[in-house]
């Protein structure tokens, strides 16, 4: 048994006062003059034994009831396995601030409820108690331990947010806050437990003793835009686009919905309605059409014909831009006539640049969207080093190597891609395999035909893929070999014919099939960032400005009066913008240089708690025990408003203090029988 003040114990001393009294007799008395006092001395000697018996059951229980009465103001209590000191100086409290706490259940807002049994807690420790307070902010200003005044200022403060953190980085957060501070701590956890993420894989700190204070949130069910994409990466102005819009009902019943698209602020809008299933997924196209090249902003909004508080989700935001040209760097060696230039010199939308191999200007590789290598013999280390940072950004090289090349060099260059050069095979064979679900050729035939008059090759390098290639091959030849082959480098392409332009080594450039590869391959090599981002997990974008100096640069969304200050960082090829957690809310964004737009982006909250799924807290104490963490966690139950936590009880074990009040009153109630009834 241990005692929460046992200094208390030392009043235990003051059973010496009664005692002293029963030692010593205080009576005063009269003397009485008898005749024959034989009779009385028989009297007397009965009395005597009489009330020696009285006195010291008299004393017996005085002095148990004030030890008693002494051991109940101590606060005796047995202690529960793995409890710390209820007097301990520092203490954990985590408040979950997701968006799902900001609902409202039978006793109003959840994340109030939560910030009032805060306090309670709070209210139960010592003044003096240092404590750790964490949200899902993770605020850089909380890596300390802070006064009881403090956190009671920062819990009235704390409001929900679109940030999301999972258990585990919660527990590993707070207990590597604790780990310099006392052997044994409390934490504490006020959350509705959603399931959206799990207990499992933590890292257990046996010092740290959890406490879970669970609220009930509702799991009526919500609709909600899950994602959103293209099916082709290509962007085009006066043509019609489909936007797929998935959307999620998580509700026991069929609801209608209207969803629309607003680009540029009203520049033109798409609008699609329909029904979705009770607790199923529909993947809606929004039609639209965008008539200029640009940036371009998209708004989506569902009406949510569910519950009014749950709007979190009902907007999507994407960006992403049309270039007004497509800029292609064509570097040559050799040549018998210049395709190329016949082919895009005439486009509109391509700004075409041939250069020779001779005087490249590697300063103006970055400003170029595709580079196209032809029968160059040899590729030097600077246009390596170049050519490859170019595809990691984003960009696509296409490369015709020359009918004699130095393999050496081009296998220094394709070694990253885990392609190697072999020779040359000069037997005669033509194209026999085509992929025509490949994006470059999928919207290039309306029909397969059968015996198509392919290409004739007559000469071509042997090239390998190897085991850890992340390449395919878009078109091979009847012997096996690779005609074309696409390698994916992180956001770029590289697309590699294994033959020269040369008229000995094949007719492709005077087939019909070159004309529609080379123009897919251009529409294709147009960098295109993600359509959105994520709030909270996504820290910075990349970007296409390339300005020499940012001090002009700034970043203001959408319908918004609010400018901030980007971080900026220029690279070789890209450029990176960095927020630090400046972004708090959803929209679309622009990019100023000079009040003039040069750039765009959208974030968007996490879908994670769209679900509103939580758990109940029997399923929480059965997954504790499936992941063998039922002896580093408790959970209160039938928590509601209306009920104050016992921390006591519930964090130290049984407590007995409540039962040496019965017994001191027990003891009294006999002290006035012994004196009442014993004469």
């Amino acid at each position: 048994m241990n005692f929460l003040y046992p200094d208390f114990l030392w009043a235990i001393s003051l059973i010496a006062i009664p005692i002293a009294i029963h030692l010593f007799n205080f009576r005063k008395y009269k003397k009485v003059y008898f005749s024959d006092i034989s009779l009385l001395k028989n009297i007397n000697s009965q009395t005597k034994k009489q009330s020696r018996l009285k006195h010291l059951l008299v004393l017996l229980s005085r002095i148990l009831a004030l030890i008693c009465l002494v051991l109940a103001f101590s606060y005796p209590y047995k202690p529960l396995k793995n409890n710390s000191n209820f007097d301990q100086k520092y203490v954990g409290i985590y408040i979950d601030n997701s968006l799902s706490m900001d609902n409202k259940n039978q006793n109003g807002f959840i994340i109030e409820q939560a910030k009032e049994k805060a306090l309670e807690i709070i209210n139960q420790y010592p003044t003096n108690t240092r404590y750790i307070y964490t949200t899902n902010d993770f605020d850089a200003n909380l890596q300390r331990d802070i006064s009881k005044a403090e956190i009671q200022d920062l819990i009235s403060k704390t409001k929900a947010t679109y940030l999301q953190k999972s258990y585990a980085e919660i527990y590993s957060k707070q207990a590597d806050l604790l780990k310099n501070f006392t052997k044994n701590k409390d934490v504490f956890w006020l959350s509705d437990l959603p399931k959206s993420t799990t207990i499992s894989n933590l890292a257990i700190d046996s010092s740290v003793f959890v406490h879970i204070v669970p609220f009930t949130n509702k799991s009526n069910g919500n609709l909600f835009i899950d994602t959103v994409w293209f099916d082709t990466p290509i962007r085009r102005i006066n043509k019609q686009e489909l936007i797929n819009v998935k959307l999620i009902n998580t509700y026991e019943s069929d609801l209608n919905f209207r969803i629309e698209a607003l680009i540029n602020n009203n520049e033109t809008k798409g609008i699609n309605n329909g029904t979705i299933d009770a607790n199923s997924s529909l993947t809606i196209p929004v039609p639209f059409m965008i008539r200029q090249a640009g940036i371009k902003h998209i708004a989506l909004e569902i009406s949510d014909y569910g519950d009014p508080n749950l709007i979190f989700d009902d907007n999507y935001f994407l960006t992403y831009s049309i270039n007004s040209a497509t800029n292609v760097l064509h570097i040559f060696e050799e040549h018998d006539k210049n395709y190329f230039n016949s082919l895009l010199n005439t486009l509109e939308n391509v700004n075409y640049t041939p250069c020779s191999i001779n005087s490249v200007d590697y300063s103006k590789i970055r400003d170029q969207d595709l580079i196209i290598i032809e029968n160059v013999s040899e590729i030097n280390s600077g246009l390596i080093a170049s050519l490859q940072e170019f595809i990691e950004v984003g960009k696509s090289v296409v490369v015709f190597p020359s009918g004699t090349i130095n393999n050496s060099s081009y296998n220094n260059f394709y070694r990253k891609y885990a392609i190697q050069f072999n020779g040359i095979d000069t037997t005669r064979k033509s194209i026999a395999n085509l992929n025509y679900e490949h994006p470059i050729f999928n919207a290039v035939f309306d029909q397969v035909k059968e015996n198509i008059n392919f290409p004739v090759v007559n000469e071509n390098h042997k090239v390998n893929l190897l085991s850890n290639s992340m390449s395919n091959e878009i078109i091979s030849m009847s012997n096996n070999q690779p005609f074309l082959i696409e390698t994916l480098e992180k956001e770029g392409k590289l697309y590699t014919f294994t033959l020269s332009t040369l008229a000995r080594s094949s007719n492709f450039l005077n087939h019909a099939l070159f004309v529609p590869t080379i123009l897919r391959i251009v529409e294709r090599c147009q960098v295109q960032n993600p359509l959105s981002y994520i709030i909270g997990k996504h820290q910075m974008v990349k970007s296409k400005i390339n300005l020499s100096q940012s001090s002009d640069l700034s970043v203001k969304k959408e319908n918004d009066d609010d400018v901030f200050i980007p971080g900026y960082k220029k690279k070789q090829q890209s450029s990176v913008l960095f927020f630090k957690n400046t972004i708090k809310n959803p929209g679309n964004f622009n990019v100023l240089n000079k009040q003039l737009a040069i750039d765009g982006f959208s974030f968007n909250y996490s879908r994670e708690e769209s679900a509103m799924e939580f758990f109940s807290i029997q399923e929480f104490l059965s997954l504790l025990k499936e992941n063998e963490l039922i002896n580093f966690f408790h959970v209160f139950e039938n928590i509601d408003s209306n009920t104050t936590l016992d921390l006591t009880s519930q964090t130290k074990g049984i407590l007995y203090w409540k039962h040496f009040i019965v017994l001191t009153l027990v003891f009294l109630g006999l002290e006035i029988l012994f004196i009442r009834i014993i004469k």
